[in-house]
């Protein structure tokens, strides 16, 4: 075991990428549990963790790591413009089903150096990165997302339009969709009816801690797993009309609106 061990490290040091894609599962799990505390990103007392591994390799793995994170991930990375923002380049995928139950995901994907957003204290005084982050979220919202609202590849819905749990359901159809949403606000006594829209790719958690500023000030979406084609109209995502980008930026960002 010990030489397995040592095999995997230093296959790891000299071709991160290709070993990553062509180790074994197991060899792969072992390595992120053998990881110590200090590459760990971020603190992750309890549910998903993040960490990173040599050869700039991040690694997101937890029960809540779901295979439509990694699919609408890998999406984004294929149709975003980098030029406007960048989306971590994903590596592997796949759930470790030793306990069946409680399947564990372990997303691969390139690790993005640079300062997370929500160490920037004074953001009022940037209004540059507001105007970037606005014209991320209209950017997003000129790629079409297909015919199937939810994750790339299908799934559950989960963030903030769906609730704590999830939309408990897979959308087969605009149809659907649409019905799920009317259903949830039968007790105001109201209907929408929002199947002419087209589905749009919708980061749907856009707030400071998932935001990096790189080295070279390109901006980084991270965390996808709440991330949909949807409607372009959700208010804590990317989903909201263009003319209200701005408020949202505000709202997300704890940033005042200016005084009159």
């Amino acid at each position: 075991m010990r030489v397995i061990t040592l095999l995997a490290d230093c296959l790891l040091w000299l071709a991160p990428r290709t070993f990553i894609r062509l180790a074994p599962e197991s060899w792969l799990i072992s390595l992120c549990h053998r990881t110590k505390k200090e590459k760990w990103l971020g603190n992750f007392q309890l549910g998903d963790r993040v960490i990173r591994l040599p050869g700039n390799v991040a690694v997101k793995y937890g029960a809540g790591v779901l295979p439509g994170e990694a699919a609408t991930q890998h999406y984004a990375y294929q149709h975003v413009d980098p030029d406007i923002v960048r989306v971590p380049q994903v590596y592997r995928y796949f759930q470790d089903r030793s306990s069946p139950a409680w399947p564990t995901g372990y997303l691969f994907m390139e690790y993005i150096p640079g300062q997370n957003l929500k160490e920037l204290i004074n953001l009022d005084a940037n209004d540059k990165i507001t105007k970037r982050v606005t014209r991320i979220i209209s950017h997003l919202g000129e790629i079409k997302g297909g015919t199937v609202p939810g994750p790339v590849g299908g799934g559950v819905p989960y963030g903030y339009l769906w609730g704590d749990d999830g939309a408990k359901t897979e959308f087969s159809s605009l149809v659907d969709v649409n019905a799920w949403i009317n259903r949830r606000i039968e007790l105001l006594e109201k209907t929408v009816d929002l199947t002419a829209y087209p589905l749009v790719l919708c980061h749907m958690d856009l707030c400071r801690r998932n935001i990096i500023l790189m080295e070279d000030k390109s901006i980084c979406l991270l965390d996808w797993g709440r991330r949909v084609a949807l409607y372009r109209f959700d208010y804590q995502g990317a989903l909201c009309k263009p003319e209200m980008d701005l408020v949202m930026i505000r709202r997300a960002f704890h940033i005042p609106a200016p005084s009159l």
